[in-house]
């Protein structure tokens, strides 16, 4: 699934019209691992890390996924921290309804 995911009022990256300018995109893709080469995670919410990816510049970033242990909330706290991230749309298998309100409610 891939879910767009623009326009953070509060993300501290480039805003989306200026990466749009520069005509750029941040992708934020489930992992299993921390490098391009690790297989998709299924889970949104779950999965062990997020690799943001700047297609443009062949450039990426991963982070561990903090909120993986989370009791409740995985999905909302992981799309909040993706939008604080400025990342403009989402690649990942499945994404449960609470996330995806939230990835709404983000942009």
């Amino acid at each position: 699934m891939i879910w767009p995911a623009w326009g953070r009022a509060q993300s501290t990256a480039p805003s989306r019209a200026r990466r749009k300018a520069a005509n750029n995109m941040r992708i934020a893709v489930t992992a299993q691992g921390v490098d391009l080469d690790s297989a998709m995670d299924p889970r949104f919410g779950r999965c062990r890390s997020f690799i943001i990816v700047d297609p443009e510049s062949d450039k990426s970033e991963a982070f561990s996924n903090e909120s993986v242990t989370a009791s409740g909330g995985a999905g909302t706290q992981s799309a909040q921290f993706l939008a604080n991230q400025g990342v403009d749309a989402v690649v990942t298998g499945n994404i449960g309804p609470n996330a995806s309100r939230a990835l709404e409610a983000a942009g």
